[in-house]
């Protein structure tokens, strides 16, 4: 989603990265991503948790853009991981 929303702060490859997603595989992702979901049998709760990564972005992207002009390949990876631990915190809070 980050690699989607953000532009490149600089030539790296990070770019090469945000350069080549599009709108198609935004949605394979999204789609594969509620499949997932969806085959768990507390998808409710797990639906939730992953809701919780879509403001992490956002936030994410606006500071990126603030504070490096952009999203580099190192924003990318910050950003699955800060999103891995929203899921789990929110994982835990409803559980």
């Amino acid at each position: 989603l980050i690699s989607y929303l953000g532009t490149p702060s600089h030539e790296g490859l990070g770019s090469v990265f945000l350069e080549r997603i599009g709108n198609f595989q935004i949605a394979a992702g999204s789609i594969l991503t509620i499949l997932l979901v969806l085959l768990v049998s507390f998808a409710g709760q797990i639906a939730l948790a992953v809701l919780l990564v879509i403001p992490v972005v956002l936030i994410l992207t606006l500071i990126a853009r603030r504070s490096f002009g952009g999203v580099s390949g190192d924003v990318i990876g910050a950003c699955g991981e800060i999103s891995r631990v929203a899921i789990l915190l929110g994982l835990l809070a409803i559980c």
